[in-house]
């Protein structure tokens, strides 16, 4: 169910991406609230609201990503990260971004679509006959066991797999009947011994995850500061309109779910997560960076972003 969640999350940030005005402003509009900032005073319309909205999609397109290869990772630990993000930070955010101004029914879109997705999730890992509903409704075999293989389910980080079943007793209870308390602490609480166990690059990912949260962060709260310093005073607030700059707010709380994602990845101690955050880097970021500034996002964040993650994977490599 996440490489499937995560397949709909990158197809959903690629429609903000490409038909921002399009795929939102019938929300914004339903709502009563004015379409998206537009700027008449050259002779051009210049949609400087939608461009870092086409910047936030392109972010919940590499959420997506994360999802899809963490999926793949096929772990525990995993499940636990991206449950403790939806059901947490995303609707705290949600709500915190609605009070600072930001157009309310985006919030209620993400503040609802991502626990709802969580809640299936879990539904799926404890072996719930209600997440099969859909798939049974199919005529393909194939596809019914791919969803509903919930009762024979093993995960790679899980100790109780590599224990012979004859060994494991009534102290081994099975994945499907970890309680939600019990799951939420595999994302929280560091294992004995957990970061002496990491690599150098797994370490390296794992810092480079809060330096994102902490950009993110001022993105979300600071956001004048924040393009004053991470932008070297070559960007400012009154070069954005006052609707792109609370835009750009979403932007931020994007860039802490990413930053969560790497601390979160980072602990999985796995060369697969090492591949994935390096072919991220250096082939999608610079493309999709390329591509808005192409469509007048401005330049400045367009190297940050590169500069951010060429220079990180540099390290971790």
């Amino acid at each position: 169910w996440l490489f499937v969640q995560g397949v709909a999350y990158a197809l959903f940030g690629l429609l903000f991406f490409a038909l921002p005005t399009a795929a939102i402003n019938w929300s914004v509009e339903a709502a009563g609230m004015e379409a998206f900032e537009t700027n008449n005073s050259t002779g051009q319309e210049l949609e400087t609201e939608v461009n870092m909205m086409r910047f936030t999609g392109f972010l919940v397109v590499l959420i997506g990503w994360f999802y899809v290869q963490g999926a793949r990772e096929n772990t525990l630990h995993f499940v636990a990260a991206s449950s403790l993000n939806r059901f947490a930070i995303v609707p705290v955010f949600m709500l915190i971004l609605a009070l600072l101004g930001a157009r309310w029914p985006l919030c209620l879109i993400f503040a609802l679509l991502d626990p709802s997705l969580a809640a299936l999730t879990l539904l799926s890992l404890w072996g719930s006959t209600c997440c099969c509903a859909l798939p049974r409704c199919c005529k393909c075999a194939r596809l019914r066991r791919w969803f509903c293989s919930t009762h024979q389910q093993t995960f790679d980080d899980d100790p109780r797999a590599f224990v012979h079943e004859a060994d494991r007793g009534s102290c081994w209870p099975s994945s499907g009947r970890l309680s939600f308390l019990q799951l939420m602490s595999r994302a929280i609480k560091l294992r004995e011994d957990e970061m002496a166990g990491l690599s150098c690059a797994h370490r390296l990912l794992v810092a480079q995850g809060c330096l994102y949260m902490v950009v993110g962060l001022a993105g979300v709260f600071v956001p004048e500061a924040a393009l004053a310093v991470f932008t070297v005073g070559t960007l400012s607030a009154s070069d954005m309109g006052e609707r792109e700059l609370i835009m750009m707010q979403m932007t931020g709380s994007a860039v802490v779910f990413i930053g969560h994602f790497f601390v979160q990845g980072g602990r999985s101690n796995t060369v697969h997560f090492v591949a994935t955050t390096t072919f991220n880097r250096l082939f999608i970021d610079p493309v999709a960076m390329l591509l808005l500034w192409a469509m007048g996002l401005h330049w400045q964040l367009c190297v940050l972003e590169i500069a951010l993650g060429l220079s990180g994977t540099a390290l971790t490599l």
